[in-house]
């Protein structure tokens, strides 16, 4: 689909679910990331609607995957549901981040990309905003239960996508 020097996107399969389960559920992804079951990635990757996608190295080893909605062609926006990252702290989620939005801006044509952050996950929303996004007002929704969790609309549209990524 796209590619780096040290990655490449291309669409999920069934069989990297497994990998995706596990990156989902180790412990400094879980607290932040909605755990999904099997068939709910599946339908996903099946959707017209939505882009799964796996991130995965130069040998082809998955480190991370996406999913987006509003991939269909009439949608002028696109929304970045997840983002995982299996590995840490080797700058592979902001230089997948940044190919997730050539995706979107120059393959895609769309005109604006946002997401939902937890305010309490500071890692991402340092990572959005490093590439440009920016913070909306903040909500609350419900999340596992009776906690209540803050969620941050950040977004980014084609102008400033194009402004801070020119080339």
């Amino acid at each position: 689909m796209t590619r780096s020097k040290r990655m490449l996107l291309r669409r999920t399969h069934p069989q990297d679910i497994s990998a995706i389960l596990e990156m989902e559920r180790h412990p400094d992804n879980e607290r932040f990331v909605h755990q999904w079951e099997p068939e709910e990635h599946m339908a996903a990757v099946r959707s017209e609607r939505h882009l799964h996608i796996v991130i995965e190295n130069l040998s082809g080893r998955p480190i991370g995957y996406m999913i987006a909605a509003g991939f269909q062609p009439e949608s002028d926006e696109m929304e970045l549901i997840r983002l995982v990252v299996g590995e840490k702290g080797k700058g592979y989620g902001k230089e997948a981040l940044k190919l997730i939005m050539g995706l979107v801006f120059r393959e895609l044509n769309k005109k604006r990309l946002w997401l939902d952050v937890r305010a309490s996950n500071e890692r991402a929303r340092n990572l959005y905003v490093s590439v440009g996004f920016y913070e909306e007002p903040a909500r609350q929704r419900t999340v596992g239960g009776d906690l209540e969790e803050a969620l941050l609309a950040m977004t980014i549209g084609e102008a400033e996508y194009f402004g801070k990524h020119a080339r």
